[in-house]
């Protein structure tokens, strides 16, 4: 199972506005069946395999980190850099999950002490060979949205920028025009640290803010072996947009 998450919203007087002031457009739609959490134990056609969902950002499948998220009865992963939702049903202990190829998982509630501990972006040691791939993802990546209307226009480009080393900052600046005159505004909206789990598309992006609360984006695009896109819920974070 591969895994694709969405940044969760934030306002400009809410560390974390950076990313999301464009990323939910839409809310999540009410659930189905309550979301699955902790450790599952999974029969697979290729054997049994561990479910972990580590956070409600992200999951771990059969030794894989990925980015997730719930919609209604369904867990959405990025596959082959296109969502691909993952139907469910759960009830007690056990939950059955459908692939998109119609192929059926039936997993088992793990006992609490084969559970393996949550990670943290800050713990060392065991992240050493993840935290080889945050050289990858280095600079600034923008996006974009606007909108017009007869009155007026209005612009937002919210800008991501990343060390190279662990650490990011997020900026926003926006501007409108109308009859009555232009307007512009921006400032830093937040930051925090960030881990690259792995140079492929579709691979998680752990991150966790400087408020100390997780969240996750995914890899969308790599070039020349560079981290060039990257996708936080609907949103396109790209180099390309910085110029707009």
């Amino acid at each position: 199972m591969r895994a694709v998450r969405s940044w969760t919203d934030r306002t400009a007087t809410h560390a974390r506005v950076a990313f999301a002031a464009i990323a939910l457009a839409t809310a999540t739609p009410a659930l189905a069946d309550p979301a699955p959490t902790g450790a599952w134990d999974c029969d697979t056609d290729a054997g049994r395999a561990r479910l972990e969902f580590r956070s409600t950002r992200t999951l771990v499948f059969d030794g894989v980190d990925r980015a997730y998220r719930i919609l209604g009865d369904a867990i959405q992963v990025i596959e082959d850099g296109l969502p691909a939702n993952y139907t469910f049903r759960l009830a007690g202990d056990a939950l059955d999950i459908t692939t998109p190829d119609g192929d059926a998982l039936r997993c088992r509630k793990a006992a609490v002490s084969d559970a393996t501990p949550e990670r943290r972006p800050e713990d060392s040691g065991k992240r050493g060979a993840e935290r080889q791939f945050n050289h990858l993802l280095q600079g600034a990546l923008c996006a974009w949205a606007g909108s017009s209307s007869s009155t007026g226009s209005t612009s937002r480009t919210t800008t991501a920028r990343f060390d190279g080393r662990g650490r990011f900052t997020v900026t926003g600046d926006a501007s409108f025009g109308g009859q009555n005159g232009l307007g512009y505004g921006g400032g830093e909206e937040g930051g925090g640290t960030y881990e690259v789990t792995s140079p492929q598309v579709g691979a998680a992006i752990r991150i966790r803010w400087s408020t100390g609360e997780d969240d996750a984006a995914v890899v969308s695009h790599v070039v020349s072996g560079q981290i060039a896109e990257i996708r936080y819920g609907k949103t396109l974070f790209a180099a390309g947009l910085c110029n707009r």
